[in-house]
């Protein structure tokens, strides 16, 4: 029997991407100008197809959808392009608020650079893991000088003690999680820390995210 053809599932309908405001941009075979808007469903899809990719807000994620959650193990990046490569980020899932609390006034989110992603029920982001000054991609296109090669990762990593507090917040966050049998989430995102652009020169675009490649392992639940 043929084997089934792989179909992107954010554009059937089975997944959906989310990010900032300000959307997937990037260039198609030096044919359309390097700020055109994307379709974000482009993020996950196994065919490259383009030049760059990259999210201006840092950031994207793929939400399930409701009663679908994932105990993730790994996970797959691919690099964007012909831009600057990610050095430090961190993976983290959405962890839903009881429903009790959601009334409750004493709850409140964690601190999050982003806003409540549309369609998420209360909740914040959980790290899951953290990379911090890895030098994966950095040293793979040294090797390959070429971009859109792919780097799998085990979730679950802590960076040592580092003498920056946001990342020690989401080492300390990290470190509260459960690790008994794992934790599902819903929705699950990349968000930068750092590139290897010069954070000196704005033409660099040290906050911007050149990922255009994505996908989870682990275990699927329906609940």
């Amino acid at each position: 029997n043929p084997k089934p053809k792989w179909l992107n599932p954010a554009k059937t309908s089975r997944v959906k991407v989310i990010c900032g405001t300000q959307g997937l941009s990037g260039q198609y075979e030096e044919t359309l100008p390097v700020n055109t808007y994307l379709s974000r469903e482009d993020v996950i899809d196994r065919e490259v197809f383009g030049d760059s990719f990259f999210f201006r807000d840092g950031w994207f994620g793929v939400d399930l959808g409701p009663r679908t959650k994932l105990v993730a193990t790994n996970y797959t990046l691919r690099q964007g392009g012909w831009g600057k490569s990610p050095v430090s980020w961190v993976l983290e899932g959405w962890s839903e608020f009881p429903a009790q609390d959601y009334e409750d006034e004493e709850v409140a989110l964690e601190p999050d650079p982003t806003p409540n992603p549309q369609g998420l029920p209360p909740g914040c982001w959980e790290p899951i893991d953290i990379r911090w000054r890895d030098n994966s991609f950095v040293k793979k296109w040294s090797e390959v000088e070429e971009p859109h090669f792919s780097l799998t990762f085990a979730v679950g990593n802590c960076p040592p003690k580092v003498e920056d507090p946001a990342v020690e917040t989401l080492r300390d966050q990290l470190g509260s999680i459960s690790k008994d049998g794992g934790t599902g989430y819903r929705a699950l995102r990349v968000r930068q820390l750092e590139n290897d652009a010069d954070p000196e020169d704005s033409d660099e675009h040290p906050d911007w995210l050149w990922i255009q490649g994505f996908e989870l392992y682990g275990t699927l639940t329906l609940t």
